[in-house]
């Protein structure tokens, strides 16, 4: 990537919303074969969801669960491709089978962002315990496979959220229909 490439690309993240430090560290990994590769890749991730008013919703065997409006962090896993989890939450999937999908269906969240690293299962519950440390557990949410007290948590300022995912190792992700680099060399 050249220099000039470069500089649009930064610019057009800081047009995203993403900090000075995030740009960097995209920067450091994005490659235009970044969504083919990701098509194979194992790993966790992190889904920023937005809820914009109070609001209660029934997530399968949890029952209803009320959520204040706010700034969510949800910590998932993809052991068969990040990319084609991550597209299932971001456009809404047709059938629900896990709790984020119930959540993810109401019109008042919206998915926003989301971070992500090559990991086994298994750091997919240690990153979890790093963000109850700093938000708050919306109890039993997503962890009926493990004895994780959550795996979705409410916090209060994205900054926080962010250094949060970038301290676990986990770097920004972005959807094929961003197209950055396809934006950023027509300018």
């Amino acid at each position: 990537m050249s220099e000039d490439s470069a500089a649009d690309l930064k610019k057009k993240l800081r047009q995203m919303g993403y900090s000075d430090k995030t740009a960097e560290e995209i920067l450091k990994w994005y490659t235009p074969m970044f969504h083919k590769r990701m098509s194979f890749v194992k790993g966790i991730y992190v889904l920023i969801i937005s809820v914009n008013k109070n609001i209660t919703i029934r997530v399968g065997a949890l029952r209803n669960i009320t959520f204040k409006k706010g700034l969510y962090a949800y910590v998932g896993s993809a052991q068969n491709g990040i990319d084609k989890r991550l597209m299932r939450h971001f456009q809404g999937a047709k059938r629900k089978f896990w709790h984020v999908d119930y959540f993810l269906a109401n019109t008042h969240t919206k998915a926003l962002k989301a971070f992500y690293k090559e990991a086994e299962k298994h750091e997919e519950c240690a990153v979890a315990r790093e963000f109850r440390k700093k938000g708050f557990a919306v109890k039993k949410f997503g962890c009926s496979d493990c004895r994780c007290e959550s795996h979705l948590f409410q916090f209060d300022h994205y900054g926080l959220l962010e250094d949060l995912c970038l301290k676990c190792g986990l770097i920004p992700y972005h959807l094929a229909s961003e197209s950055l680099h396809s934006e950023t060399s027509e300018a």
